[in-house]
Parts: structure tokens; C-alpha cells; sequence
């Protein structure tokens, strides 16, 4: 009986660090979402906005191939 408890405990708290882990990248990717058009007022805001991966473009072998 201890064990079932220790064991639902423990799926809870892995399922929420899981949700956090699940929101905190919702909030890192939409960073500069409510912004709107407006530039930022100092470099350090501008490193927040920007601050996801950048995507990368395919190489040029890979773009000129018409597969």
C-alpha cells in the first residue's frame, strides 16, 4: 500500500514537471508575440525577442537538388 502512494507521488510530480517544462517553452517560443510592430526600446529586450533557434536553411547542394 505504501508503494502504490510513493508511486502515484512520484507520476504526479513527473507529470508536473512535465506540464511546466510544456508551458515554459509555450512562453520561450512566443517571447515576442505581444509586441506588435513596435522596436525594442534596448538590446537586451531585443536578445529576449530573439531569443529562440533560428531555423536553418537547407544547403545550396540541397536546394538546387529537385527531388
Amino acid at each position: 500500500m505504501k508503494t502504490n502512494n510513493l508511486l502515484r507521488r512520484l507520476a504526479s510530480a513527473i507529470q508536473e514537471m512535465n506540464d511546466g517544462a510544456k508551458l515554459s517553452t509555450e512562453f520561450r517560443l512566443s517571447g515576442g508575440l505581444g509586441f506588435g510592430d513596435e522596436a525594442p526600446d534596448t538590446y537586451a529586450e531585443f536578445l529576449l525577442r530573439t531569443s529562440g533557434t533560428p531555423a536553418h536553411e537547407p544547403s545550396a547542394a540541397r536546394r538546387s537538388c529537385r527531388c
